[in-house]
């Protein structure tokens, strides 16, 4: 009778064990797909690659994943704005190979050689 309460209790445990380990899966895999719609929508202002990214998600749960980090952009939207902006005002700016202006030198007037810090 003893065997048999333990063999009771450690058949319980494994049970406990299985669901416990199945709601795990359970909830990385409604977190993964989470996540892969949310990276879709911060890379992407199409809602048609947001909805193709959760199918991918949902129907495939972790090959999706590894398909949804191959073709998506390489840059989040911010970043893209960012680097639009970094663009821009370099643009703007005076030229990389221009020559500086002139400066005179306060004691004589003559010109300052651009290699001169002081």
């Amino acid at each position: 009778m003893i065997a048999a309460s333990f063999i009771d209790t450690s058949n319980g445990a494994v049970v406990a064990l299985v669901v416990a380990a199945a709601l795990y899966v359970a909830v990385l895999y409604v977190a993964v797909a989470f996540w892969v719609v949310r990276d879709a929508r911060r890379r992407s202002e199409s809602w048609f690659f947001a909805t193709f990214a959760g199918m991918l998600g949902l129907f495939l749960p972790f090959l999706g994943v590894i398909i949804y980090l191959v073709i998506r952009p390489p840059r989040t939207l911010d970043e893209e704005r960012a680097l639009l902006l970094e663009e821009q005002a370099l643009q703007e700016g005076e030229p990389l190979d221009a020559t500086p202006m002139s400066r005179p030198c306060p004691t004589c007037g003559r010109e300052i050689e651009p290699d001169f810090v002081i």
